[in-house]
């Protein structure tokens, strides 16, 4: 499978699977941080070093978004901020994470930008990517 790694905006992510498409999930339980379906797919799409790679741009970038974020909670950006978080989140399985940005997306959007729970979308990340460190290495190898 051919994919590419696209940098759609300074520090943010998004990937590209070339021939494939994912089915973004419905609503679901919001005690389900991640969807573990989704990292499998992903994973299997384009193998363990680019999965890895992938994984480790995501964590690194969403890291230096937070601290922007952190520093400047409510600019003018922070619904463009929250949409590239929403999509690189979703793509990697964050099924959470990816709610809270979009939740938060449609506050900024609509001139509500200070009523932005930031704090909980950032201990939403730590979580999830406690979470995931935690599982992924069960779910890789239940993949193989």
């Amino acid at each position: 499978m051919n994919h590419k790694v696209l940098e759609t905006k300074p520090y943010f992510i998004s990937i590209s699977l070339l021939n494939r498409r994912y089915p973004l999930p419905m609503k679901q339980d919001e005690s389900k941080l991640i969807d573990w379906k989704q990292i499998g797919r992903l994973h299997n799409d384009v193998g363990h070093e680019s999965f890895e790679e992938i994984v480790g741009l995501f964590l690194q970038e969403v890291e230096v978004i937070f601290a922007r974020m952190q520093n400047q909670p409510h600019c003018r950006q922070l619904e463009n901020k929250l949409h590239a978080l929403k999509g690189s989140a979703l793509n990697l399985g964050f099924f959470t994470l990816s709610n809270l940005c979009e939740e938060g997306e449609e506050l900024a959007a609509h001139g509500k930008a200070s009523e932005v729970d930031l704090s909980k979308i950032f201990k939403c990340f730590q979580t999830s990517k406690s979470q995931f460190s935690i599982d992924l290495p069960k779910t890789i190898m239940d993949e193989r």
